[in-house]
């Protein structure tokens, strides 16, 4: 049986007095909420930087199909000089090229090695970087040309594509989970 964390989480809290079982529910939604906010900011973040300069476009769940596979990361990034030219008004549904930066969140319902194989399976075919970030870790894997992978946590600072000086550190990427109100 292949269970997500979350699905195992679900059926151990049924154990627990009911004011816990809302305590870990209400921690599931927290983290959901903070993975939907990461993607936001970073897609932004990405898209104010890249754009400006005409370097590269970020988009969000993008099916991108290369390979003989559809993978479709978080946040997918492409060079400008590399996105197909479409129609005045129309959306890409999907595109049929690799990433040049796949960046993925890990959500508890999500298997982290299967989403680190599809970051090596973006690498393999020419992807320049990928992200896994951990928000329960607290950590983010960075997988760099020739399937190198290193493992970046606090102030590190992550590495972007190049032609822009995006500094970012995992902390600083992670604190955009938490709503402020």
């Amino acid at each position: 049986m292949n269970e997500s964390l979350e699905q195992i989480i679900r059926r151990k809290i049924q154990y627990l007095p009911p004011e816990h079982q809302e305590e870990v529910l209400s921690f599931i939604e927290f983290l959901e909420e903070g993975h939907c906010l990461i993607e936001g900011h970073l897609c932004e973040m990405i898209n104010r930087f890249y754009q400006r300069q005409k370097i590269a476009q970020a988009f969000l769940k993008l099916p991108c199909y290369f390979g003989g596979k559809t993978i479709i990361p978080d946040i997918s990034v492409f060079r400008c000089d590399r996105i197909p030219v479409i129609s005045s008004g129309e959306n890409y549904q999907e595109l049929t090229i690799y990433p040049d930066w796949s960046i993925e969140i890990l959500s508890l319902q999500q298997n982290p090695t299967k989403i680190l194989g599809n970051l090596l399976y973006c690498s393999e075919y020419g992807t320049e970087l990928g992200w896994l970030i951990d928000p329960v870790e607290a950590t983010v894997l960075v997988v760099l040309p020739e399937q190198r992978v290193q493992l970046l946590q606090g102030e590190a600072k992550l590495p972007v594509l190049p032609g822009i000086d995006l500094d970012l550190t995992v902390d600083q990427v992670l604190d955009w989970s938490i709503i402020e109100y």
